[in-house]
């Protein structure tokens, strides 16, 4: 019997102690979760592992569309960072070293007045679409007591109205990414 409560005791303080660092690992790589601290590129110098979430908003009632382009776009950019020896994709976040994470939208209605010069060059797009981008990569930041994980931004990239379609646009951005990337690395472009 005296086995039996050493053992129920262990249990539970497993259990206990299991919980924060579920927490802690679900939240780190979630920028829209929390305050995101900011870092420095040096930082992922060493870091191989990467996630990447793609989320891509279309216009309301488009929603077979924008899961087709949100798919396209995770699978042309994950195509581009295995193009690169120096990262290694992965499934889960908590495998992660680092996260980057683009998110792109599609928003109706009229835009602001084009600029006198340079107007919207994209072909066969629609002239009263807008398509708002980020691109960011976090690692985990620090910890407050007993609270989560906070995302750490050591890179970022951002367009209230990216110039042509979400996907070659974030192709770009996350090739200039793995340059400088290269770059703090030694290696060559």
């Amino acid at each position: 019997m005296y086995n039996g409560k050493v053992s129920l005791r262990l249990l539970l303080l497993t259990v206990l102690f299991a919980i924060p660092t579920v927490t802690r690992a679900q939240v780190w790589w979630n920028p829209n979760e929390a305050t995101v601290e900011s870092g420095k590129l040096s930082e992922i110098k060493d870091k191989h592992k990467v996630y990447l979430n793609v989320v891509y908003r279309g216009v309301d009632g488009e929603t077979a569309a924008t899961q087709q382009e949100q798919q396209q776009m995770q699978n042309v950019l994950a195509t581009t960072i295995s193009s690169y020896k120096g990262l290694e994709l992965v499934v889960i976040p908590e495998r992660a070293d680092m996260v980057i994470s683009i998110t792109a939208s599609a928003v109706g209605g009229p835009q602001a007045p084009p600029a006198p010069v340079l107007g919207n060059f994209s072909l066969g797009r629609d002239a009263d679409l807008q398509f708002p981008m980020e691109m960011v990569v976090l690692v985990p930041g620090k910890a407050p007591a007993n609270r989560p994980l906070r995302p750490r931004s050591v890179w970022s990239m951002s367009s209230s109205n990216v110039r042509s379609e979400p996907g070659p646009t974030a192709v770009r951005w996350m090739e200039g990414f793995i340059d400088e990337l290269k770059k703090l690395r030694g290696e060559k472009k």
